[in-house]
């Protein structure tokens, strides 16, 4: 996954759009509320209406297959569990499961698939009983 663009496309004038994807199949995560922190700092930014996001608390991935080439995101934002080499996506299951692992390779190849590549990939994610809290500060700035 260090994978790096060598060049970037130029800008278009459009929308910033942002796929927020969120992962805890055993409900130890609180995807929800960062996901609603991300919606609402997108919502009081002076240039709101030029930002859009798609939402998705329970990603498998399926998900991240079809948004990719529908939503054409310029940002995908994954918060979740994850391992060395791996991401772990819910499965289609209403009831705390196992994850649904996804290998790094798997998950840049459908990334590298798209006609239109994001722009930057965001990993916020952790062995799953690692605690996060402990290794950020209190207040994280925003853009």
């Amino acid at each position: 996954m260090r994978t790096v663009l060598r060049e970037l496309r130029a800008p278009k004038p459009e929308k910033l759009r942002v796929l927020l994807l969120g992962a805890a199949s055993d409900g130890s995560l609180r995807i929800g509320r960062e996901q609603e922190r991300i919606r609402t700092i997108a919502q009081r930014a002076t240039h709101r209406d030029l930002v859009d996001l798609d939402v998705d608390s329970a990603a498998t991935a399926d998900t991240l297959l079809d948004a990719l080439p529908r939503f054409c995101p310029h940002i995908v934002h994954f918060s979740g569990h994850s391992g060395e080499n791996l991401l772990e996506f819910e499965r289609d299951v209403d009831d705390f499961h196992e994850s649904a692992i996804v290998s790094a390779s798997a998950f840049a190849g459908a990334i590298a698939a798209v006609d239109e590549k994001p722009l930057l990939v965001v990993l916020n994610s952790c062995p799953p009983g690692r605690p996060r809290a402990s290794s950020r500060p209190s207040r994280s700035p925003s853009a």
